[in-house]
């Protein structure tokens, strides 16, 4: 009668439901948080947990999450269309037994350990029918006729026995909860009772609550002096103060249909069924918490019917059922904004997130706030293809061949557009950019094309693409059905067809087809099966994380790929060579407006194997940059922040825009000087300690090879120390032509040929001056002072 299937990985899980939940092999989720969360309900119908299980029920089936073994089980209760076998109500005792009821007002009960040893578990039958129950330290239970209901406890041991303490009288089937000594039970759906579970019910006095809304209540759930309800419609669930009286929190479904229906409690929070899910509610904030059993929600953290993704520094943008998710990778925070439509395709500049539905002429820009501030129009004949977004601008390409841009101009959204082929030419199908700013496109007959920095480069072209070389040429049916396409830091390309992505390396000027393709499939999921399709892949240049939607709105990271990414940037040894004291010759260069510097931090470069990330930029205007070292492809620059007086330190790659600079070295004022104070030899023109050679003392004598301009003026000055020459860099102001050592003592010989010395005689001036001191001040202590008239 029953099946026991299991499935799950091991995960971790915290109790802020922050998305933590991670698989054996590295895998990642990202929502639902974890592996007991996706669970893909259809109609559920209560919930009951412990420390050991979660049970729910939905339609004929019970759902059992082992938390010790992290693994799910599944009861059938009988033939799914028939619906006096649909699950109404369960709860565990305290023996650990899972007691449920069917439509048919039948009594199960169910054994949570024999899902361990026995491939088949079937549920025993208890040989009574009720309409309610709860379990406590007795079975309470509840009777419905066609004009009244009563509510009775027997003992757990004598279920069948029918001897029992009654309450009678009572109006509709009366929803139950349990808390403390106390028995809460719904007369009416509007009045709320309360009675001892020791008395005796037949005669016992009921506190009772006469509760304020008209809508009647369809369950109870209280918790300390809190009551929580649900109402019969299924659009609102809320708190209530037995105390005060009074509604505390109110939650309106928007979906009344399928709306909330069933309480339960654990652990001090009420868990509410709702929709396809189950909620957790937390009574001391007033709020949902994140966690939710159900693969489709409206809740902010999880998705409904998740289209496409994208990664923008670090955020995770979802195009969802009327909104986009907003997913903070660091943070492991959701936030939403509301939109419109159900976008298909979705592109974000990180402020502004642009949508357009497949077939569409249009695509909708919204801000932060879900305010439409840019409508995207196309001919009403054709559709826009793909979108994307690169360097401030928003790039699509539509079925007839319109090769577009909308980007701000004096802070107003404006269109750039042009025609690249005639009507009927192979027109695009997708297109990607790469963080450096180029653009590709793929055409619908299978031909890649680049296009260098889109927006002052060739991508608005009016060319036709007839006279434009393809960077790779696909075989028959290469790119059938492709979904998407994206490109990674070191500029390899990605297709995306079904759960596979094919990957093209860059060789030279062109692309060649690595020859097994990546398979997204993946079943670290309950129900999850390696055909689940995969919707959409999303990933960045920052970090190696690849971001997977799959079929049923699971999203996971993973680092399949072995994606090359800024953050993961071999040193090669390189900081040997920059901190050690031999001499160097300095590099300064210009580095071009637009140029991609991934910014890293010198303090930590020390024995490091990664440079250490701090994040990327692209300067406004070219930029005067020193070279202080060169490894793996990569130019390291140092370049001075006049605005905050402070240097910072970046990769460039070495075919970057990097110019040599005319002025370089020049010869110096002087050719020897002397320190005018304590100062650091620096090893670059380059103001920190942790690139210092030694440090001089005042009045150091130094050659003065050569000036040079960078933040500062800078001499190239040499030295010796111990017989061994050294060499580096101080800024000019410490530097003098004179040496300002104070003059040494000389020895005179007198007449009588007795020497003596010019600092005796200074001596001697001096005690003579302090002589002459002393008796001007006695003089006018002892003058008699002038009697006033």
């Amino acid at each position: 009668m029953g099946a026991c299937i299991a499935g799950g990985l091991t995960l971790t899980t915290t109790a802020t439901y922050a998305a933590t939940g991670s698989t054996a092999s590295g895998d990642q989720f990202v929502t639902p948080y974890s592996y007991e969360q996706y669970l893909p309900l259809e109609k559920p119908s209560d919930v009951a947990i412990t420390d050991s299980y979660v049970a729910i029920s939905d339609g004929n089936k019970i759902y059992l999450y082992d938390k010790g073994n992290e693994n799910y089980y599944v009861y059938e209760h009988g033939d799914a269309t028939d619906p006096k076998y649909l699950i109404k109500k369960l709860q565990f005792s305290a023996s650990g037994t899972l007691y449920f009821l069917d439509s048919n007002t039948d009594l199960y009960t169910l054994h949570p350990n024999a899902f361990l040893t026995e491939q088949t578990v079937a549920a025993t039958h208890v040989e009574r029918g009720f309409s309610n129950f709860a379990i406590g330290s007795q079975f309470y239970y509840t009777l419905t006729t066609t004009t009244s209901s009563s509510l009775s406890k027997v003992n757990l041991n004598e279920i069948s026995s029918q001897t029992a303490n009654t309450k009678s009288g009572i109006s509709g089937t009366p929803p139950l909860s349990l808390f403390g000594d106390y028995i809460y039970y719904i007369d009416g759906g509007k009045h709320l009772h309360q009675m001892h579970i020791a008395s005796d019910w037949r005669t016992a006095e009921t506190r009772t609550w006469e509760l304020i809304r008209n809508d009647p209540v369809s369950s109870v759930a209280v918790l300390g002096s809190t009551a929580y309800f649900t109402t019969t419609d299924g659009k609102d669930f809320y708190a209530y103060d037995l105390g005060t009286g009074s509604i505390i929190n109110t939650y309106e479904n928007a979906d009344p249909e399928e709306g909330y229906s069933a309480l339960s409690t654990y652990g001090g929070m009420v868990y509410v069924v709702k929709n396809q899910s189950v909620c957790e509610y937390d009574p001391a904030n007033g709020a949902f918490t994140g966690y939710e059993i159900g693969t489709s929600s409206s809740s902010p953290n999880r998705l409904q019917n998740a289209k496409d993704s994208v990664l923008v520094d670090g955020k995770l943008y979802t195009a969802d059922k009327g909104r986009v998710t907003v997913y903070d990778t660091e943070t492991k925070e959701y936030k939403t904004i509301d939109g419109t439509i159900d976008g298909d395709r979705i592109a974000s500049d990180g402020d502004s997130v642009l949508l357009v539905k497949n077939g569409s002429h249009q695509a909708y820009l919204y801000d932060k706030e879900g305010n439409v501030t840019y409508t995207l129009t196309t001919d009403s004949n054709d559709f826009i293809v793909d979108i994307v977004h690169s360097h401030g601008s928003f790039y699509y390409v539509t079925h007839y061949n319109f090769y577009g841009r909308i980007y701000k101009n004096n802070g107003t959204w404006v269109k750039a557009e042009v025609r690249r082929a005639a009507q009927g030419s192979p027109s695009a199908s997708l297109i990607a950019a790469d963080i450096q700013g180029n653009l590709y496109v793929l055409t619908t007959t299978g031909s890649i094309y680049s296009f260098t920095d889109g927006a002052d480069g060739d991508f608005l072209s009016a060319q036709s693409l007839s006279t434009k070389t393809p960077v790779h040429t696909g075989g028959d049916g290469e790119f059938d059905n492709a979904k998407k396409m994206l490109v990674d830091y070191a500029q390899s390309i990605y297709v995306q067809r079904g759960n596979n992505l094919i990957k093209y390396l860059l060789d030279g000027s062109a692309y060649e087809k690595q020859t097994l393709p990546i398979n997204l499939s993946k079943t670290i999921a309950y129900s999850q099966t390696t055909d689940t399709p995969a919707t959409a892949v999303a990933f960045g240049a920052e970090t190696a994380d690849v971001y997977v939607l799959y079929d049923g709105n699971l999203m996971i990271s993973t680092q399949d790929l072995n994606l090359p990414c800024m953050s993961l940037i071999a040193t090669n040894d390189v900081d040997d060579s920059i901190f050690d004291d031999a001499s160097v010759t300095p590099e300064v260069v210009k580095v071009a407006k637009g140029t991609l510097l991934v910014e890293f931090e010198l303090e930590r470069l020390v024995d490091a194997d990664l440079f250490p990330y701090v994040g990327y930029v692209r300067p406004a205007e070219k930029q005067t940059a020193l070279v202080i070292g060169r490894t793996g492809g990569y130019a390291l620059l140092a370049i001075y922040d006049g605005t905050r007086k402070q240097y910072h330190t970046y990769l460039a790659k070495d075919n970057a825009s990097l110019e040599a600079d005319a002025t370089g070295e020049s010869a110096p004022d002087i050719s020897e000087g002397w320190l005018s104070s304590g100062a650091h030899l620096y090893k670059f023109p380059y103001l920190t300690k942790l690139l210092t050679v030694t440090e001089l003392p005042k009045n150091q004598k130094v050659q003065v090879l050569g000036k040079i301009t960078v933040d500062y003026e800078y001499y190239r000055v040499q030295y010796e120390e111990n017989g061994v020459t050294k060499e580096g860099y101080i800024p000019t102001s410490f530097v003098n032509d004179f040496d300002s050592t104070p003059p040494q003592p000389t020895e005179s010989t007198a007449g009588d040929g007795i020497k003596d010395k010019d600092a005796g005689w200074r001596f001697a001036y001096i005690l003579l001056g302090c002589a002459v001191v002393i008796i001007l001040v006695d003089f006018v202590l002892l003058m008699p002072r002038k009697k006033e008239d």
